[in-house]
């Protein structure tokens, strides 16, 4: 980058380094996050804010919530997974979409298959969701 930019030195400083963004970072950094979000999807994971953020918009329908929600998981996935990563190949910004999901999302706590009555016995019951 040239002498004085954002990237640059600047008196002998080396300055903040922004990653590029090319079309082809950001398409393969969407597939590894789309990836990643398709095999768990929302049931599974939960991103930490960002289901609580867009419950609040004024959407009504689910489908739209529910499309509003990935699309703007994958973006956040692209800026946040190009920036800490800087990938320069195909390989490496599909990894960095996967590892963003992984990192900031949490697995959907189920319940356990046993529990305990009152007296301290195990008591089977089915899990959410089967």
């Amino acid at each position: 980058m040239a002498a004085g930019g954002i990237g640059g030195i600047r008196d002998g400083a080396m300055l903040f380094d922004v990653p590029e963004f090319t079309l082809a970072k950001v398409c393969f950094t969407a597939i590894g996050c789309m990836g990643y979000w398709s095999l768990k999807g929302r049931d599974e994971l939960r991103s930490f804010a960002l289901s609580e953020v867009i419950a609040h918009l004024p959407i009504q329908s689910p489908n739209r919530r529910y499309l509003v929600e990935v699309l703007c998981f994958i973006t956040l996935g692209c800026l946040v997974g190009i920036a800490v990563t800087d990938p320069h190949s195909a390989r490496q910004a599909i990894a960095a979409g996967v590892a963003w999901t992984g990192v900031f999302t949490s697995r959907a706590v189920q319940p356990s298959a046993v529990t305990r009555d009152r007296a301290g016995s195990k008591v089977a019951t089915a899990r959410a969701g089967t």
